[in-house]
């Protein structure tokens, strides 16, 4: 567990030490992504101004931005507020466990979506610069592309073009970040989780680039279809009698390939449900994944505590989507194996012993993964 406090000179050093360069400085034709290199020019920017890395960050884009609730994680005034990071499994390590000093300059901001994609926006319509010519020298890439980012995916000065959408993600100790500015739009996506190596970020904000446009787009995983929105004339749940308010719903499917490298894959289909805010607001909506295997949360015990004065004023201020995840219930493929729920009875009403149910249940799982795969 990483509990101490490195300097960024120590980082620095630790790789000079390990004789791990993978080529010389300026060599021809070869290029590689580099924490290391953004911590020397973190150094750098102390050197070169006088004055600490933090600083820079408040005056030159914090404050000019009015960004609040952004902050060097190390600079964070209660960093009790922060989410929970997790991980790996199983999961058991939280925020206040980790020691953010390993990202410094090269990874360990602490924002909210809405500040970043603020910043983001900001940063690629060159409001933070005093010199246009600056925002064209940072969009020159490199010829060498990012296949592990999809195809056509190229590395510029601090930033990613992944096929016209400009953008960057990162993975930390516990968190993942995603985010794109799409200018010929002048949209800003932006996507996190608290799971490292979750990967859902970098699954997801492909896909949301490809609505946006309108096309076909290479995403981080290979090349990403353009999902199509099947609607519903009537929801999967409805609010129960006993309510007193209304909500304004819309249902319907969401449609994707089981393989973006497939064309012949079959069909995903996931169940949302869209509570639509009052207001009519433009604010970004908050998705809500629902359900595990078999089952599902979209239901009217579930909508009965949506009620549009409570949640903190959710409601009154942006949508809620609820995502039913693959193989809940308002999916297809819908992965529910009825002979596993009823197991533990079974076991119980024939008294077999912990080693007999589980062998009982292992069974039954293979079937149901058998019908699954038919």
């Amino acid at each position: 567990m990483l509990t101490r406090a490195f300097t960024p000179e120590e980082l620095v050093q630790v790789v000079a030490d390990s004789g791990l360069s993978d080529f010389e400085p300026a060599a021809e034709g070869r290029w590689n992504y580099s924490n290391t290199g953004y911590v020397l020019l973190g150094l750098i920017i102390e050197k070169a101004t006088g004055k600490s890395y933090e600083e820079n960050l408040k005056k030159r884009i914090f404050e000019p931005l009015g960004l609040e609730q952004t902050y060097l994680q190390t600079d964070v005034p209660e960093p009790g507020a922060l989410p929970q990071a997790y991980y790996k499994s199983p999961f058991d390590f939280t925020t206040g466990e980790w020691n953010a000093s390993q990202g410094w300059s090269a990874g360990a901001v602490v924002s909210t979506p809405d500040e970043f994609a603020a910043f983001l926006k900001a940063l690629f319509t060159g409001e933070l610069f005093k010199d246009p010519a600056t925002l064209d020298l940072m969009k020159q890439h490199t010829e060498a592309g990012v296949d592990a980012l999809g195809p056509g995916t190229v590395y510029a000065h601090g930033m990613l073009d992944n096929n016209g959408v400009l953008g960057h993600g990162g993975q930390t100790l516990g968190f993942q970040s995603d985010g794109g500015y799409v200018p010929d739009k002048d949209v800003t996506i932006v996507m996190w989780s608290n799971a490292a190596e979750s990967n859902v970020s970098r699954s997801i904000v492909p896909g949301i680039a490809a609505l946006v446009t309108g096309t076909e787009q290479a995403g981080q995983a290979g090349q990403v279809t353009t999902p199509r929105f099947e609607p519903l004339e009537e929801c999967f749940a409805q609010l129960p009698e006993d309510v007193d308010f209304t909500l304004d719903m819309d249902c319907g499917y969401v449609v994707v390939p089981e393989s973006h490298q497939d064309d012949s894959s079959r069909e995903i289909k996931l169940g949302i449900t869209r509570l639509n805010s009052g207001q009519g607001t433009a604010n970004s909506p908050l998705f809500m994944l629902a359900g595990g295997p078999g089952q599902t949360q979209i239901s009217p015990d579930l909508l009965r505590f949506f009620n549009p004065e409570l949640l903190g004023g959710i409601l009154q201020e942006r949508d809620i989507v609820l995502v039913e995840q693959r193989g809940t219930q308002y999916t297809d493929t819908w992965l529910d194996c009825p002979a596993l729920n009823a197991a533990s009875w079974t076991a119980y009403e024939q008294g077999l012993t912990s080693d007999e149910a589980d062998a009982l249940g292992t069974e039954i799982v293979q079937h149901c993964i058998d019908d699954f795969k038919a």
